[in-house]
């Protein structure tokens, strides 16, 4: 059997989702061809900056996916508040680009390049 040989520095980048909690932030990530995504972490709201900004030095991350909770017509979630102020502070480390794909029954998100 002939085995595939791919370029040797070949190396794409992961995608980072958040599920901001006002409590917890769960973390999940991509493989690095970017194909399945597993939970990484979760870790406690106050220490979710540092943990995302020390990942991404360590790994090379090509987005950050934010969710951005919506009820189902929409309107913002009760959580969403909590999440405004954590965006602000990541936006001061990341270049923001918000999605605006979305469908009625599944949230939107932010992304965002490290």
């Amino acid at each position: 059997m002939k085995s595939i040989k791919f370029a040797e520095n070949y190396q794409m980048a992961r995608i980072l989702a958040i599920d901001y909690g006002r409590k917890r932030v769960g973390i999940a990530v991509t493989d690095e061809l970017q194909i399945t995504s597993n939970g990484l972490t979760t870790v406690n709201a106050k220490e979710a900056l540092g943990f995302i900004t020390d990942y991404c030095k360590k790994e090379q991350v090509e987005i950050i996916v934010v969710g951005d909770p919506r009820q189902m017509d929409n309107s913002l979630s009760e959580s969403a508040r909590y999440i405004e102020p954590f965006l602000g502070t990541l936006k001061k480390h990341c270049r923001i680009y918000p999605s605006t794909e979305w469908t009625k029954d599944l949230p939107q998100s932010w992304l965002f390049k490290p």
